[in-house]
């Protein structure tokens, strides 16, 4: 029922619901425009690390964070360190981030800089699931540990007595798994765990709910618990009468009134866990102190989720809607971030997952990877607006350097084919003369050039450091994990991989690397096919394009991983005015679509297209690609819309069809 009434919203795509590719759609809370999160106690050791902060702040001890370089631990630095300054007045609080030429995550350098400052209370963000042994100088001496991580844990040698200080919070190591599959970036379970303190301090995360049906369904501040078949059965889990609420599905009704009672009736039955989001809602939505919070972090969350590329499904897609201002509630921007916005000259009312991975992510990232780090935590950390606005400029000239290394390494490969080693399974590069602080853009460009992993190896410093980038579904900490001996250091995920390594032992990783990858070779063909491709193909009339397609693709932002963007396939048209410009590119319109509809393809010239504008025009063509507002209009077009071409196919040629 649910569905049917968001189907009834869209106006041009409701063909989508019909269609297998698109089932997500029909998931209950894909529409939502409320705060439908896990509660925070499906995090592991998340009371265990709320009682460390709480001991921390209540007796003003030193806390020290540390949070990885990247768009992730930027923003995860960023949310900890705001909420504790501006929302819990902690003023004994270091905060640091790692930066271009340090070691990734946890190292010995940095442990020696923690003994220094000697703090009382150390948050890792963004790092330490594969670095647990270097922490036991610090557990000896009584310190506490709060690790907030998603990367995949290394802790199968660890003693477990070396844990008792450490609040290891990474989704990854609990045994329920939730819609997400439990990827969920470090900039999400911050937020979550600043959220849960909140929540633990006024006492509303241990409040236990009871939803009668027919049976009975026991949760505690969402997290589900049990179903029991009679009330008897409530004094085995020694339930405090005066700590829960005795709820029927009908209590839920005033709050989500476009919600029918048989929809949460079914819910409850068939996924109490899913259900437990409405519960999580409320108890934030209800407490406008809290709710306050929530908002005032969902943008910088949300950066974090989409530069991290985790599945933009479930929880993961209300925080970047949130973040977006897609939800009931809007979000709130701190004056660095609303400075940033202003000088990349983004619309605060209708931000979208483009703006963020385009245009956002790279220039809060470029400081981290040409040494200049704490810049974007002071950007995104300042009050001043006139100061602010000083700083996004700063940070957006960052971006152009880092552009820069990305172009003088790209002539570099081009320029040294006969250095690009491609194996069956995976494809690696190592020039001496590459820049560094690009590894991963650089990866990601190679992998799907070749369709297969990619590993770029750069010079920096003392080592050389490398980018792993996935293809085809292959693990590639699973696929490197068996000679991690050859590395300095090895981290990551499924999907990326950074390393460090020493100069000498390159030829050995190379070595190591064929005797290891034969068995991906199999799997890569297998994996790899035009159903796997990273967007979602959907045949559209060219008199679809315009203001209602625009709105329907805003119900169903945020894009990402398993809710890819919608290329728009034109079938047989006819194009017209055609304009070349900037030597290489194409500027044409569509017979049939709107006139303000300018069609853009990239690089035209001399690969894809003939420069014969006349003979172009006697031909019809299938064309695909992505429709949006144009950003440029009114200043620089009289265009209202753009659409991105990603692939032109010739048709047949009208004159030859008169001849019949």
């Amino acid at each position: 029922m649910m569905n049917f009434m968001h189907q009834n919203k869209l106006k041009k795509l409701k063909d989508l619901f019909l269609l297998e590719e698109f089932k997500h759609l029909h998931h209950h809370d894909f529409f939502t425009d409320r705060l439908l999160i896990y509660s925070p106690l499906y995090l592991p050791d998340i009371l265990k690390g709320l009682k460390f902060l709480e001991e921390a702040l209540s007796s003003n001890k030193k806390i020290f964070v540390f949070g990885d370089r990247d768009v992730d631990g930027i923003t995860s630095t960023t949310i900890i360190t705001d909420y504790l300054i501006s929302y819990r007045n902690h003023q004994s609080l270091i905060f640091k981030n790692s930066t271009e030429g340090d070691t990734y995550g946890i190292s010995d350098k940095i442990i020696q800089e923690i003994l220094e400052i000697n703090p009382d209370l150390i948050i890792f963000l963004d790092m330490g699931s594969s670095h647990i042994h270097y922490l036991k100088q610090i557990v000896e001496l009584n310190k506490k540990i709060i690790i907030l991580d998603h990367h995949i844990p290394q802790i199968d040698d660890i003693p477990e007595n070396d844990f008792k200080n450490i609040a290891f919070i990474n989704p990854l190591m609990s045994n329920i798994l939730l819609e997400h599959q439990n990827k969920i970036s470090t900039a999400g379970i911050t937020l979550k765990f600043i959220l849960a303190y909140e929540l633990y301090v006024t006492k509303v995360i241990h409040k236990i709910q009871i939803i009668k049906t027919n049976d009975y369904y026991i949760f505690q501040n969402g997290y589900y618990i049990n179903k029991i078949k009679e009330w008897e059965q409530i004094e085995e889990y020694s339930i405090n009468k005066k700590k829960y609420t005795l709820l029927k599905i009908k209590d839920f009704l005033p709050y989500f009134n476009t919600i029918p009672q048989s929809t949460f009736e079914n819910l409850i039955h068939s996924n109490p866990i899913e259900f437990g989001k409405y519960i999580t809602a409320l108890s934030i939505e209800l407490r406008p102190a809290i709710l306050e919070i929530f908002m005032q972090y969902s943008s910088l969350a949300a950066i974090g989720l989409i530069a991290d590329q985790v599945p933009l499904i479930g929880e993961n897609r209300t925080i970047v809607k949130a973040g977006l201002g897609l939800l009931k509630h809007k979000p709130k921007f701190l004056e660095g971030f609303k400075a940033l916005l202003q000088q990349l000259g983004l619309n605060p009312d209708a931000l979208t997952s483009k703006d963020v991975g385009w245009n956002i992510s790279p220039v809060i990232n470029a400081a981290g990877r040409i040494g200049e780090t704490e810049k974007a935590i002071d950007l995104l950390l300042e009050k001043n607006p006139i100061k602010a606005i000083e700083k996004a400029s700063i940070l957006i000239e960052f971006n152009n350097q880092r552009r820069e290394r990305t172009k003088k390494n790209a002539q570099i490969l081009e320029n040294n084919n006969e250095h690009i080693e491609e194996e069956n399974s995976y494809v690696l590069f190592y020039h001496e003369d590459l820049e560094p602080g690009v590894s991963g853009i650089m990866a990601s460009r190679m992998a799907e050039k070749y369709q297969k992993p990619a590993i770029w190896i750069n010079p920096e410093g003392e080592f050389a450091k490398g980018s792993v980038r996935s293809w085809g579904g292959i693990n590639v900490l699973e696929m490197l994990s068996p000679i991690k001996d050859v590395f300095v250091d090895l981290g990551g995920h499924a999907e990326a991989v950074g390393f460090t390594i020493e100069y000498n032992k390159i030829p050995l990783l190379k070595e190591k690397l064929k005797e290891i990858t034969a068995k991906y070779h199999k799997g890569l063909d297998n994996s790899y096919n035009t159903e796997n491709k990273n967007y979602k193909e959907f045949s559209i009339k060219p008199e679809y394009l315009g203001e209602d397609l625009i709105q329907d693709l805003r119900l169903l932002e945020p894009f990402g991983p398993e809710n890819p963007e919608i290329y728009f396939l034109l079938k047989s048209v006819k194009i017209c005015d055609l304009e070349k410009f900037n030597d290489k590119h194409l500027k044409f319109k569509v017979i049939r679509a709107l006139a303000d509809i300018e069609f853009i393809l990239w690089n035209a010239f001399p690969d894809i297209l003939t420069e014969d504008f006349e003979e172009l025009k006697k031909f019809r063509w299938d064309i695909s690609g992505i429709f949006e507002r144009n950003i440029f209009y009114p200043f620089y077009t009289n265009c209202r819309y753009r659409f991105y071409v990603k692939y032109i196919e010739q048709k047949d040629n009208i004159d030859d069809l008169l001849h019949f």
